[in-house]
């Protein structure tokens, strides 16, 4: 297994926070609307741009690297156990907003039985960011990018063998042709007007999948031994871009993907240059215990934003009345982000740690136990 790239597991971390301020920001601002600090956390969403092209970069780097004899199977699994216990424990967690939501549409009973069905089994088998409909109910809001990334991990091992065999020179070509697809979706959008919802583009894997191949053909490049100059001053001019796009750049309101054509390449310049940081002031910062440790625990930080949104929506006022210091929003987010990132770090240890070395052992077992039978039963 590849040895972690710390600076990148930091920058995790970074996308979780993004992302979650985001969601506090557009419910309980943050900053005065109109303002420069309002729009910064206004475009949080193109956080989920950063997780894709880090996602894509890290299983690019790790399986074109160091773990190519890797069976298929146990890619799967690996993936299987990588998202789904704590993905699957937040949709327990949610299900009484599920009942509630559902129940408080029009309809008969039979219908919201059906509605029931239709987002259990979309959820369970990690496939409702296809159906941007469902979007506004249960946790769909933030569970469409964990259906995503299922796609993209069933996705990559049919792609893996073009960006492992071909040429450098056409990894850069193809590094630009994901660009340019990227790009096309929220560009499209803009430019025609269209009678559907943004959130078709913003969520369905499909729109979304350009991202994750640009991650992948940068960690391609990455994997073959292609480094960055100066990583450190490049890594702070990405940064820095990204701030500046965020405050002074176009407005595109809820049309998140639109931004595509700047944060692309900016995003993954910082993916980049980071993994490449050796030693420098960024790479000491980048690779500091406790951020890294709050990048590991990322995944968890983000499933569990999901509940405490939930619960916060629905109890804000009674909140508030109780605990006056609340009203503070800023105070509200410190709090709300502290509570989740406890969750999340139980959540890491028992589920993404623990739980998922109990399962790689058991099919360790499981495959030794099929390699000895079939040693002493061989095929005549």
């Amino acid at each position: 297994m590849n040895k972690e790239i710390r600076p990148l597991t930091s920058l995790r971390f970074l996308a979780a926070c993004y992302v979650f301020l985001f969601h506090i920001h557009i419910r309980w601002p943050l900053a005065a609307k109109d303002t420069k600090w309002d729009k910064l956390f206004a475009i949080g969403a193109i956080g989920m741009t950063l997780f894709f092209i880090i996602s894509g970069f890290v299983l690019a780097n790790r399986y074109m690297g160091l773990n190519k004899s890797e069976s298929l199977g146990k890619y799967f699994f690996n993936r299987f156990t990588r998202i789904y216990p704590v993905y699957f424990l937040v949709a327990v967690l949610t299900i009484p907003w599920l009942i509630s939501t559902v129940c408080a549409i029009e309809g008969n009973q039979t219908k919201h039985i059906m509605m029931l069905v239709v987002l259990g089994i979309t959820n369970l088998l990690l496939i409702q960011a296809w159906f941007p409909q469902l979007f506004q109910y249960w946790n769909d809001g933030g569970s469409w990018s964990i259906s995503a990334e299922a796609f993209f991990y069933a996705l990559f091992p049919f792609v893996a063998p073009w960006f492992a065999n071909t040429s450098i020179s056409r990894l850069w070509v193809g590094l630009g042709l994901f660009y340019f697809m990227a790009l096309l979706p929220g560009l499209t959008f803009v430019l025609f007007p269209s009678s559907f919802q943004s959130i078709v583009i913003y969520a369905t894997p499909i729109f979304r999948v350009a991202e994750f191949l640009v991650g992948v053909a940068a960690g391609a490049l990455f994997a073959r031994g292609v480094r960055a100059p100066f990583p450190g001053v490049l890594t702070l001019v990405g940064l820095i871009g990204i701030v500046l796009y965020t405050r002074y750049g176009p407005g595109f309101g809820f049309i998140f993907v639109a931004n595509n054509w700047a944060v692309v390449p900016l995003f993954t310049l910082v993916v980049f240059a980071a993994a490449c940081l050796r030693s420098g002031p960024i790479n000491w910062i980048a690779s500091l215990s406790p951020i890294v440790y709050l990048g590991r625990i990322s995944y968890s930080f983000y499933s569990f934003q999901l509940l405490a949104l939930l619960w916060l929506i629905g109890n804000h006022k009674v909140l508030v009345t109780h605990f006056q210091l609340l009203n503070n929003n800023i105070i509200l987010a410190v709090v709300t982000f502290s509570i989740i990132s406890i969750a999340a770090a139980f959540s890491h240890h028992l589920l993404e740690a623990k739980l998922r070395v109990f399962l790689n052992k058991k099919f360790l077992q499981r495959e030794e136990q099929k390699m000895n039978l079939a040693a002493l039963h061989p095929l005549k």
